[in-house]
């Protein structure tokens, strides 16, 4: 069932080329004939084994593509409680800050795995909920209002415990249903926390659908979600003034530009640093060599007259 709702779009590196010397396709055109009115972009993980955090190797790639196409912006966080939320949400702040990313739609933390039976056995959907709640909490504090969880109900409900900060914040529900009005029109998958949603990833292994939504270069299924409202609620919610957010991404694209113009003239200073110590080194060189010259003439002449 297709419904009016305007769609959201999500991009990791799965929509990209495996090979990272090869640029993602990207046509927003076709993804805008679609219905599509932001993206949600993957700033990163954290890994399984080590517990180092890391950045989707697409992340500025597709930032990129969407500020051009004038598309809105929100950013997800596949998230591995086991870990804790420390270090995962001092990364997060990190990035957004050094990579100066604009954020005009919402931040999803991304609940799809367990916490750790830290305090013994029964004990991981308590440590879950302590690990997402504390970065739940510092997100807010930088961005109000702005913090939401992807998750699925069947997983959500078992793996993280009950805590009322839950009902607080904005819900991106996965049910891959398309017959369905919404995550749980058909009466099933009711959210123990949530009575209302404001995404639903309503489709996405298996849609064969990237070419068609402008992403052919990399996975041939694209994940897809609608918002809860019209467009004209999108917009009002998100403040999406559009002269007042061009203005805001042509300066985001300036001041992206004079970073890069900062770090190629550093490396022209740089260059020309090592320009000064190579051209006497190579005078050095040039003597030595003159030397090492009149050295074997002189050591060719010695030999005949003794010869």
């Amino acid at each position: 069932m297709t419904l009016p709702n305007p769609k959201i779009i999500d991009l990791s590196h799965w929509n990209a080329p495996s090979d990272l010397n090869k640029p993602a396709i990207q046509d927003w055109s076709k993804a805008k004939e679609q219905g599509v009115v932001g993206a949600i972009i993957r700033l990163g993980s954290i890994d399984n084994v080590t517990g180092v955090p890391y950045t989707d190797w697409r992340l500025d790639e597709f930032v990129r593509g969407a500020i051009s196409a004038n598309i809105p912006i929100g950013y997800y966080w596949y998230t591995r409680p086991k870990w804790g939320g420390g270090v995962q949400v001092q990364y997060i702040l990190k990035i957004l800050k050094e990579k100066n990313l604009p954020l005009d739609l919402d931040f999803y933390i991304d609940v799809e795995e367990p916490g750790a039976d830290v305090n013994g056995p029964g004990s991981a959907p308590y440590q879950a909920r302590d690990a997402i709640k504390y970065m739940v909490q510092q997100l807010s504090s930088v961005y109000p209002g702005r913090v939401g969880i992807y998750t699925r109900q069947n997983l959500w409900d078992i793996y993280v415990a009950k805590d009322p900060l839950w009902a607080t914040l904005k819900l991106w529900a996965a049910r891959w249903k398309e017959s369905l009005t919404s995550p749980w029109s058909d009466g099933y998958n009711i959210f123990r926390d949530w009575i209302d949603w404001k995404y639903w990833q309503y489709i996405a292994d298996g849609n064969g659908l990237a070419s068609t939504y402008g992403f052919p270069s990399g996975d041939v299924d694209i994940d897809l979600s609608y918002y809860n409202g019209t467009t004209e609620e999108f917009e009002a919610e998100y403040n999406l003034d559009p002269l007042q957010d061009l203005a805001r991404r042509v300066a985001t694209l300036e001041l992206e530009n004079s970073q890069q113009f900062a770090m190629l003239t550093a490396l022209r200073e740089e260059n020309t640093e090592l320009s000064g110590k190579i051209y006497p080194l190579q005078a050095q060189v040039d003597l030595i060599l003159e030397n090492l010259l009149t050295l074997e003439s002189w050591a060719n002449k010695t030999l005949i007259f003794k010869w």
